[in-house]
């Protein structure tokens, strides 16, 4: 068993010697001979082993062989015994061929059978051939001394049967004729150049031109020199041409003879090693081991009962099926294959690219015809002897032709073939070689994608074993380089084949992994998406087989990919990063690196990219929480409710995803507070998602990270993009639902108070949004104490005003419980913005203080501003005589003016001071004239206004006209003065308006030393510049004549002082203002003092009717009649004297229907009289 066990280990030993030198091998037939020899007695053995019964293959085996051994052993006999003369034989020819070819160069340079060859040429061929015998003779003197020992050395192998001698005959052969192989070779090389040189000066003579691009052959117009040049070059080959066929055909004879004597040879090993000896004596003895059918004879009839006898026989098969089917299997190449090889080796190798391309197709066909005929061992000896021919195919310099040879090596490696590193390490080489260099070496695309293809399809066949182990280097070295390929589908396909590889070796993958995180990062940025998603992809299996330092280098530029616009990158981005969050053996170092990857998705734009976030999301935290069970038993026992107040359209994360935030929040929250500032929009934005989703998960133990959170979230809150805004708004509302308010107003109310931006509204505004009411209940007094300041809420800026809006509005929404002051900050916010508001902020309107009463509990907003109208007066009325037009205190006072209605009336003597300091002639002019406008609008509505005025009434009516109408009526230089008096009149026409029923002075005592004081100024004002003022003038007398004439206080000498004045405007340039005048005239005439009818007063009299009919003849027919109601007005006066001044002057008017008119009114009521 001892001995048998060595023999076998022997056997392996040997074999395993021969498959390693198979390029060495190949070229010796004795070696080839011993390896067939080798594989066959392994065969023998183990069918021996593995059979119940020996079958007769073996049997014929083993009677070839010892038949072959003792013919061997005769041959053997025979040298011995003439050894002498068999070895001088064998000398002499050696010398003979020498000879013979000597004889025959010098036969050729001469002049054979009458031809005329070249002389020169057919020298210097001849000479250079006399050359190579003469060292091929020299060679053989060399070693002639060693022959006799080599030759017994061989004898060695020749004592194992006649097909060893016949192999190393064979091997004799090729040595003593390896002179005459060079000369055919050189002959047939210059035949081939001079053959297609002539072909392609051919082509010139007829304006053609091979395309090798497109493979055709194309027109083209030669130049004179191009056909000149052409013309002797066909020339010199065509001359030549004869004394190169010659040689050619010489020594092609020759070459087909020793291939001839080469091919018997081979076909007598074959014999002997499977000669069917033992199959013909089965046959010729009839054995029934070779029985192919029963045949079944009748050998007796039935007779008297007697039964039928059957003769069953048996039937031997056919002799050439017998040999055929106990034949033993060769570990020879049939010769016919040789031939068949040799063919396709010698069109592999022609200069043509066409014919080698048909070569490759060719013999692909050949080997996939032969898929069900030949074993195992042919196809792996047809490998051995063509994959430097095919393998050459890779370097050819037509495109076609190595696409060609592309397809047949996938054909033949891996349709065909078992897997075997033996084949792989004949393939990588070249892969490494075309495509694993820095600098591009096959420059075709399309080549380039094949040979990427042919390895995915390399790593397919061998991913069930270790045979690619080691080959991984030189994997790493073509992916490498061309994942880094220009063409896009290369780049695609390489990152999937690195997927492939890393799924395979994944043990010894991790030590070269790293040499691939660059070159696939370089794919992160490509311009098509496939491919970022495949680089992803990529880097995501890399990352898992490489070490910590990749992943550093990985991390930033994976987080740039959530800025995609492609979702299905931002996808891949997600489903990457929560792979590593699952399966990285150092994923607890690195959580703080890789959540923001899978947190950026849970808010993604696209559906389709959020629920798969959602989803990967949820399997890490639950894989989390197994993972550290023991950690979080008490939160999984005791803590399973969800809060209180958390909001319902949320959903609350698993304990696993909160609990990894949290444990992480602190890393995470200094990276986001400083990446919400970036200048790139597209990190704002996803950083201002990422921070939703932190807080949402990390909920309370946010707490500690509010410094650093707050300031960045302030200047994110004016982003120019509105989704970083709204964002930091969302997760405003969280941090306010999950931080109680004592924390955060530490630190918001001390950032305000030093320098308020909009920013720190908006947050604020939704952090009391968002925490809970009777949470910040006792909170609200002092942020809507600090929201009133005069520095915080008096701002003009649209942002800050609309923000400050919220603010009110989010503390309004919260408040519940009465506070002493809380409803007067809030009110001097409300009305400070409806004050102050931008143009654009129309929503800012009376509606918000609705809302305010409403939560304070009262009636409506009179009884808001009743309750803190005299709290905001006090606080603006400091100091009214700095106003200016833009001052705040102005314009809320503006406000007041127009919103307070019946507060006004309460609020009388603040306000009566402030309207004297507001409107001292000292005071800026534009806020006056401000001032002057809406106290005139004010004065329309006396009735509402006035309606709840107590006994302050008089005392602010004297206020009013006193320190504030008589100094503005005074007459001063300048347009300014000019406008406020104009003003002034306008005001106090308001105020003596008694419209709606609603009039001021009621008392006699209080209106006399008022219009004492006006009367005079309001006449020095008829002769005013500007036309209003005169207008409004003559306005304020009629109405002040009304209001002493039903106070009874109209007297003759109010009238005197009047009526010329009004007179003298008559004659003013502006038509509104004589129109006015004599309407203001018909109304001062209308009930005159009694003293006014009498005669003494003629002269006045006299003067009324002489100027209205200077007037009457005027061209404005409006005017005429105007005068005309006057006239009759006139008539209850003095109607007599005025009928005959009008009888007497009436030849001398324009307008005599008019004096009739007036003439026939006097006549009719002095008839009625």
């Amino acid at each position: 068993m001892i001995l048998y066990i060595v023999f076998m280990f022997f056997i392996e030993k040997i074999s395993e010697i021969f498959r390693k030198g198979k390029i060495i091998c190949q070229y010796s037939s004795i070696l080839l001979h011993s390896e067939s020899s080798i594989n066959t007695l392994k065969w023998t053995i183990n069918s021996i082993q593995n059979s119940e019964k020996i079958p007769i293959k073996v049997y014929n085996s083993i009677l070839s062989k010892v038949i072959d051994m003792l013919i061997g052993f005769i041959a053997l006999y025979i040298f011995f015994e003439y050894e002498n003369i068999i070895l001088k034989f064998l000398n002499d020819i050696a010398e003979n061929i020498i000879y013979g070819l000597k004889n025959l160069l010098i036969f050729l340079m001469g002049s054979p059978i009458g031809l005329k060859l070249n002389y020169a040429f057919n020298t210097t061929l001849g000479t250079f051939f006399f050359y190579h015998i003469f060292l091929w003779k020299t060679f053989m003197q060399f070693i002639r001394p060693y022959l006799y020992s080599v030759f017994y050395i061989l004898l060695i192998p020749a004592s194992f049967g006649l097909s060893f001698q016949a192999a190393i005959l064979d091997d004799l052969i090729k040595i003593c004729t390896i002179h005459v192989y060079c000369i055919y070779i050189y002959a047939a090389r210059l035949y081939g150049l001079q053959i297609n040189g002539l072909i392609s000066l051919w082509r010139l003579f007829i304006g053609r031109k091979y395309n090798p691009l497109r493979n055709r052959i194309d027109s083209h117009q030669y130049s004179h020199n191009q056909l000149f040049i052409g013309t002797l070059g066909f020339t010199i080959f065509l001359f030549l041409l004869p004394t190169t066929l010659l040689y050619y055909v010489v020594f092609t004879v020759f070459r087909l003879f020793l291939k001839v004597l080469n091919l018997s040879l081979i076909y007598l090993r074959v014999l002997f090693q499977h000669l069917p000896i033992y199959s013909v004596v089965l046959w010729l003895i009839d054995s029934p081991l070779i029985a192919a059918t029963i045949v079944i004879s009748v050998k007796s009839e039935v007779e008297d009962d007697i039964p039928v006898v059957l003769h069953a026989t048996l039937k031997s098969l056919p002799l050439m099926h017998c040999i055929k089917s106990t034949t033993p299997t060769s570990n020879f190449d049939i010769p016919k294959i040789a031939w068949q090889k040799n063919v396709f080796r010698r069109s592999l190798q022609s200069n043509d690219r066409k014919e080698r391309k048909n070569a490759f197709q060719e013999f692909a066909k050949f080997v996939s015809s032969k898929n069900e005929e030949w074993t195992l061992t042919k196809y792996h000896s047809l490998f051995n002897e063509s994959h430097i021919y095919v393998f050459t195919g890779l370097r050819d310099k037509s495109e076609p032709v190595r696409e060609e040879a592309i397809k047949f090596i996938k054909t033949f490696l891996i349709d065909i073939l078992p897997t075997n590193d033996y084949y792989l390490s004949y393939i990588f080489p070249m892969l490494v070689e075309r495509l694993g260099s820095c600098e591009i070496i096959e420059e075709s695309e399309e080549i380039r994608l094949q040979l990427v293809q042919l390895l995915e399809n390399i790593l397919d066949k061998y991913k069930d074993n270790d045979l690619m182990k080691p080959f991984l280097d030189d994997s790493i070295v073509v992916l490498k380089e061309t994942v880094k390929d220009k063409f896009p589908a290369i780049k695609e396909k390489s990152c999937q084949c690195i997927v492939k590889l890393a799924h395979i070796l994944p043990r010894d993958f991790h030590m070269r992994a790293e040499n691939l995180v660059k070159p696939v990062l370089s794919n992160f940025s490509h311009q098509r998406y496939k491919i970022r998603c495949e680089a992803i992809s990529c880097i995501g299996e890399i990352i898992l087989n490489s070490t910590y330092k990749a992943l550093d280098e990985v991390v930033g530029p994976l987080a740039e990919r959530l800025f995609d616009q492609i979702p299905a990158v931002r996808r891949t981005v997600a489903q990457v990063a929560a792979r590593w969050l699952l399966e990285y053996r150092d994923r607890y170092s690195f959580f703080h690196k890789l959540l923001p990857l899978i947190l950026t998705g849970l808010n993604d734009e696209v559906l389709e990219t959020r629920q798969e976030a959602h989803r990967l999301w949820n399997i890490i935290g639950q894989q989390y929480q197994t993972e550290n069970e023991n950690d979080l038993k008490d939160q999984l026992d005791y803590l399973t409710e969800i809060p209180k107040h958390y909001p319902k359209h949320l959903t609350r994360p698993n304990l696993g995803c909160r609990v990894l935030v949290q444990r992480n929040v602190s890393k995470l929250a200094k990276a986001i507070s400083k990446e919400l500032l970036s200048w790139q929009s597209d990190i704002r934005v996803r950083c201002s998602q990422l921070l939703c989703s932190i807080v949402l998960h990390a909920e309370a133990d946010i707490t500690q990270n509010l410094q650093d959170l707050l300031p960045a979230m302030y200047t994110a809150a004016r982003d120019e993009d509105r989704r970083v805004a709204d964002n930091i708004v969302i997760a405003s509302e969280m941090l306010g639902l999950f931080v109680i308010p004592k924390t955060w107003t530490k630190i918001i109310l001390p950032a305000i108070e030093d320098g308020p931006h909009y920013g720190h509204l908006s947050v604020l505004a939704a952090l009391i949004r968002g925490c809970p009411q009777e949470i910040i209940q006792h909170h609200l007094e002092e942020i809507a104490n600090l929201l009133a300041d005069n520095s915080i809420c008096q701002s003009r800026k649209k942002k800050y005003q609309a923000e400050l809006l919220n603010c009110a509005d989010s503390l309004v929404a919260k408040y519940q419980v009465d506070t002493s002051d809380f409803g007067k900050h809030l009110f001097t916010i409300l009305v400070t913005l409806i004050s102050l508001k931008d143009v654009e902020n129309e929503f800012i309107d009376i509606s918000h203080l609705e809302k305010l009463s409403e939560a304070l509990h009262l009636d409506n907003k009179y009884e808001l501003w009743g309750k803190y109208c005299e709290y905001l007066l006090k606080s603006i009325g400091k100091d009214p005589k700095s106003w200016t037009v833009v001052s705040a205190e102005r314009c809320i006072f503006e406000t007041i003016l127009f919103q307070s209605e019946e507060a006004f009336g309460e609020n009388l003597p603040l306000l009566g001071e402030i309207l004297v300091n507001a409107l001292d002639i000292e005071v800026d002019a534009e806020s006056r004239l401000k001032t002057f406008i809406a106290l005139t609008t004010v004065m329309d509505n006396k009735q509402i206004i006035f309606k709840n005025a107590r006994g302050d009434l008089p005392q602010f009516l004297e206020t009013l006209v006193t320190d504030i109408f008589v100094p503005a009526l005074v007459w001063h230089a300048g347009r300014t003065a000019e406008a406020m008096r104009t003003m002034a009149a306008s005001c106090l026409f308001s105020a003596l308006n008694p419209n709606d029923g609603a009039e001021l002075f009621i008392s006699s005592d209080n209106l006399k030393p008022l219009i004492e004081k006006l009367v005079p100024l309001l006449l020095s004002l008829t002769e005013d510049a500007a036309y209003m003022s005169r207008q409004l003038a003559i306005q304020d007398l009629v109405l002040l004549k009304e209001m002493m004439e039903r106070r009874k206080i109209w007297d003759l000498e109010s009238l005197l002082k009047i009526y010329p004045e009004i007179v003298k405007r008559l004659d003013d340039p502006t038509e509104k203002v004589r129109i006015c005048a004599i309407k203001s005239l018909t109304a001062i005439l209308t009930d005159v003092p009694s003293e006014f009818l009498k005669d003494t007063f003629n002269s006045h009299h006299e003067y009324l009717i002489d100027t209205l009919l200077i007037h009457f003849d005027d061209d404005h027919v409006v005017l005429q009649d105007l005068i005309m109601d006057t006239l009759k007005t006139l008539a209850k006066v003095c109607k007599d004297f005025l009928l005959q001044k009008i009888t007497r002057q009436q030849s001398l008017f324009r307008n005599q229907k008019g004096c009739n008119d007036v003439i026939a009114y006097l006549k009719k009521i002095d008839n009625i009289a």
